[in-house]
């Protein structure tokens, strides 16, 4: 628990850093206990002799100043002497330098492993003259017990150590920015046990002029005895137990998954959302409003690749599950998409960062990667030819697969090797949505027509091979490609006589209603007529006492078979893929027609006279196609 509060207050760049001499163990460096002891056996033999040698770090250095006359040389000798060497290694402080959360780190330590790490990244600030040159852009790093370069500053002796904390010292303008820090920021202890007397006392003066409104303490350090943790608990200061090493590496690894959200919910500023990417080589690209941040891409610095992963679960529905399953394991290739309705939990990572949750993925589409991506032409032994053909080939031991973006469809040709020289061959094709011109259209469907027919082909690669090919008929197959050949190649006839397009229309919009309208106008544009159909009869009413001339006449429809003709006086049009179509006037001439009850209208027994047709066929024309 104390940890995960921990790393909060770290995202909300929150947290001070106060380092101590157990943080440059690693590299080589001595804790403040071996500091004692090589000062201690460098001394005379008669100088040792008056010193205590298990005595504190400040109370032996204080010795050894006292018996060397009051003066420092001995010691800042030894300390050049042993922080002046190159480190073994800075990787824990590199480490602490790629998280920009941290905006003040306090040290007692001499060695410069962070000045190091962050080169010209951060301030160095050792006393009061230092504080007009901070830059709120860098982190700033405080030395409070000096720097070997400079001999005044350096804080060893218990001398020192009372001049350092006298009432005067502590209210300088030094001590008052670090008081600044210490009390309006959690303070994370790394590489303390809290019983070195400087760190005891500035943390007792803190909490003493704080109270109960001091921010939280940490201290890290590893599998502390109780009594110490209980020490600890009773000071308010919150014990983890793990080395400094691991605690950041966890930190780091908490950074990358939420720093992407932090920045999206104002938890980070954008200045430190950049750097920190920066520091693992990535550049982020986001756009940003007054209310918000959105985090488009992440991309390595200077076009470096990336490395990316996903995590994600999709929900237990069978067919999905095991097309999935078969995409993962090589038995199908192409493109799979998962959207949002079969998507659970999504995780999309750019070099450990994770950009993306499931509440901004849309959906994922997954591709093969071909062996190879060309064009060929293909030509059938009845000269039919298609040239820059398309073709993706995919494969492994057991399957080949050939896939084809061509026009307005998805073309695969999938072999089952397995059982070689035995093939299990199957094509399958799927039409887009939208259908873009009859002239695309027709391209296709033909070559569909020529592969379903059975035809044996061959395929032309580049430099020159080739290879001879023949699929087995498919009746299926070809019984659908000569009913789209026919409803385009009428819709390339319609096109051009009322010079039109038809465009980038829906698929689904081909119905048998929509053929049958199609193929009619396309056969009375060619015949200038359309035989249809007529069971039915007309009607005629006569007035009463109608004449014998009316009676003639009627008697002249049986005898001669002339059609007869009823027309519309309103011009008629029809909508075919959003294209109105204006037909003109509409002539109904019932063929070979006959009064049916002529011996009642004779006789008068009626006045309704009823007109069939002997060849129960009718003629239907429009002007507009007459005309032309």
């Amino acid at each position: 628990m104390h940890k995960e509060n921990l790393f909060n207050l770290i995202r909300n760049e929150e947290v001070v850093i106060w380092a101590g001499a157990g943080l440059s163990l690693y590299a080589g460096y001595p804790s403040g206990k071996t500091l004692g002891e090589v000062l201690y056996s460098n001394l005379s033999e008669s100088e040792k002799n008056i010193i205590n040698p298990n005595s504190t770090l400040p109370d032996l250095a204080e010795e050894i100043y006292r018996i060397k006359g009051g003066n420092k040389n001995y010691i800042i000798k030894t300390l050049k002497n042993i922080f002046e060497i190159e480190s073994t290694s800075t990787e824990t402080h590199q480490l602490i330098s790629k998280i920009p959360h941290f905006k003040t780190i306090i040290t007692t330590n001499y060695d410069k492993l962070f000045e190091n790490a962050y080169k010209n990244k951060a301030n160095l600030i050792l006393n009061h003259n230092n504080l007009p040159y901070i830059r709120k852009d860098q982190t700033q790093i405080f030395k409070v017990h000096g720097d070997l370069s400079s001999n005044e500053n350096i804080i060893i002796t218990k001398t020192d150590y009372n001049r350092f904390f006298q009432d005067q010292s502590e209210h300088n303008s030094f001590w008052t920015v670090i008081k600044e820090r210490l009390t309006t920021n959690s303070i994370l202890f790394l590489g303390y046990n809290l019983e070195d007397p400087n760190i005891s006392v500035i943390f007792d003066k803190i909490t003493e002029n704080l109270g109960d409104h001091r921010k939280e303490c940490f201290l890290v350090a590893p599998d502390l005895p109780e009594h110490k943790v209980g020490d600890l608990a009773r000071k308010g200061i919150k014990y983890i137990n793990s080395t400094a090493e691991e605690i950041l590496c966890d930190l780091v690894h908490v950074l990358k998954e939420n720093i992407v959200n932090d920045l999206e919910t104002k938890i980070v500023s954008a200045d430190t959302f950049k750097k920190f990417l920066q520091n693992f080589d990535l550049l982020p690209s986001f756009d940003a409003t007054k209310e918000s941040y959105n985090v488009r891409s992440i991309r390595g610095i200077d076009g470096n690749q990336v490395e990316g992963k996903i995590n994600f679960t999709i929900k237990n529905e069978e067919n999905m599950v095991q097309k999935y399953y078969d995409f993962a394991q090589g038995k199908e290739f192409g493109e799979l998409e998962l959207d949002e309705n079969i998507l659970q939990n999504v995780d999309l990572y750019y070099g450990d960062i994770r950009l993306s949750q499931k509440d901004k993925i849309v959906k994922l589409k997954f591709q093969s990667t071909p062996k190879f991506d060309t064009k060929v032409t293909i030509r059938f032994e009845n000269d039919y030819e298609f040239e820059d053909f398309p073709v993706k080939l995919f494969g492994n031991k057991n399957l080949i697969e050939i896939h084809s973006k061509l026009k307005s469809a998805d073309l695969k040709f999938k072999f089952n090797i397995e059982n070689y020289p035995n093939l299990n061959f199957k094509f399958t094709y799927k039409h887009d949505t939208v259908c873009t011109t009859t002239k695309n259209e027709l391209e296709l469907f033909k070559l569909l027509k020529n592969f379903s027919e059975g035809n044996t082909f061959t395929v032309f690669i580049e430099e020159g091979k080739k290879i001879k090919q023949k699929f087995e008929k498919f009746q299926d197959l070809l019984d659908e490609m000569n009913f789209f050949i026919n409803y385009f190649e009428n819709l390339q006839l319609i096109e051009k006589n009322f010079n039109i397009q038809f465009k980038n229309f829906n698929f689904d919009e081909i119905t048998d209603d929509s053929s049958t309208i199609v193929n009619n106008i396309a056969h009375i544009l060619t015949d200038k007529y359309l035989l249809i159909p007529f069971n039915d009869e007309i009607n005629f009413e006569l007035i009463e006492n109608f004449s014998d001339e009316t009676l003639n006449l009627l008697k002249a429809v049986d005898e001669s078979g002339f059609p007869v003709v009823a027309q519309q006086n309103v011009e008629e049009s029809q909508t075919i893929h959003g294209q109105i179509i204006n037909l003109g006037y509409k002539k109904m001439e019932y063929l070979s027609p006959f009064v049916s009850n002529i011996e009642d209208v004779i006789s008068k027994k009626t006045n309704i006279a009823i007109i069939k047709s002997k060849q129960s066929l009718c003629r239907l024309s429009y002007s507009i196609f007459l005309e032309s």
